[in-house]
């Protein structure tokens, strides 16, 4: 049997859309990184500049799965996408998913990219993302979890760890379309298999 064709995603587009805006978020940051941070507007602007770019990087995620569900024989309501609806949908028909495991991966409990990625965007409507020292530049510095400081701080000023967590959801996301003709396809059997024998 041959291997299913490569396939572009719907949505695709609305993908590219947030990630661009990571990439100006992450250039205005890379301009106020270089200045003193004495200013309360400044340190305002750079929390919300953050706060932005982190919610577009899992925007982007939302979007690739919306696109993934679109093409199932019976897609999720956008507001009921996530992984584990998704995943509860494949356990359904006892089918496993490639595109699903990758994700996991990526967010394993205290390890994953994704996982600290999703503490900072679950804290930040509580507590500030920044650790700021104001006397010097190059002090734009995220708190690996807002809601846990005993978890430290990223090693990395929040341009470069934002342009990190670029990098990587465009190598997720491109790999998630390089294994959905293997899930679609599966998926597809097994649901025909069940839906035969239901009839």
């Amino acid at each position: 049997m041959s291997s299913p064709l490569p396939i572009q995603i719907p949505h695709q587009q609305q993908v590219e859309r947030k990630l661009a805006a990571v990439n100006l978020s992450i250039q205005t940051l890379q301009t106020l990184n270089d200045r003193r941070l004495d200013d309360h507007e400044i340190h305002v602007l750079a929390e919300a500049v953050t706060c932005g770019a982190i919610a577009q990087l899992l925007h982007a995620l939302d979007a690739t799965l919306y696109g993934f569900s679109n093409l199932l024989p019976d897609p999720l309501p956008h507001s009921r996408v996530s992984r584990r609806n998704l995943r509860d949908r494949f356990h359904a028909i006892q089918c496993e998913s490639q595109v699903l495991r990758l994700m996991d991966e990526a967010d394993r409990a205290k390890s994953g990219w994704l996982w600290w990625l999703e503490r900072k965007a679950e804290g930040s409507a509580f507590f500030p993302l920044l650790f700021i020292e104001p006397q010097r530049a190059k002090a734009l510095i995220l708190w690996r979890d807002p809601a846990n400081h005993e978890a430290g701080l990223e090693p990395k000023p929040s341009p470069e760890y934002l342009q990190e967590m670029l990098e990587r959801m465009r190598d997720l996301t491109r790999r998630v379309t390089d294994l959905m003709p293997e899930d679609l396809h599966r998926y597809r059997e097994h649901w025909r298999h069940q839906r035969h024998h239901l009839l």
